[in-house]
C-alpha cells in the first residue's frame, strides 16, 4: 500500500503528481482497509491462509502459467443454458484451500 501511494507522489512532472486532498483520501481508504484486516489483490501482495493460518494463497497455474481461467455455470439441473465467469484461483500452499476471485479476461 506504501508503494501506492509512492508512485502517485513520486513523479517526474509535478502535473502527474497527486493532489492533497486526493492522498488524503487514498490514506484513509487504506488505513481503513487494513483495519478490517483486508488486503490488496496485487502479485506482490502475500495472502496468509484464512483457513489454516499458517499457509500463504499463491496463484493456481491451470493452464500455461495463467491464473487465469472460466467457470462455467448451469443455471438449473439439466438446462443447457449457461453462463461463463472469469475467475483466478489461488491455492493455500499448506492446507488446500482454494480462494476464487473475479477477473477481467486475459
Amino acid at each position: 500500500m506504501i508503494n501506492t501511494i509512492l508512485e502517485k507522489c513520486i513523479v517526474e512532472r509535478q502535473q502527474d503528481c497527486v493532489g492533497i486532498h486526493d492522498l488524503r483520501a487514498m490514506v484513509i481508504a487504506f488505513v481503513s482497509l487494513i483495519e478490517q484486516g483486508g488486503q490488496l489483490l496485487q502479485d506482490e501482495v502475500p495472502r496468509p491462509c484464512h483457513v489454516c493460518g499458517g499457509g500463504t494463497y499463491k496463484p493456481e497455474l491451470l493452464q500455461q502459467d495463467n491464473p487465469v481461467l472460466g467457470l462455467r455455470f448451469w443455471h438449473q439441473p439439466g438446462s443447457s443454458t449457461t453462463s461463463t465467469l472469469t475467475a483466478r484461483v489461488f491455492t493455500c500452499d499448506r492446507c488446500g484451500h482454494m480462494a476464487v476471485f473475479k477477473s477481467a479476461p486475459r
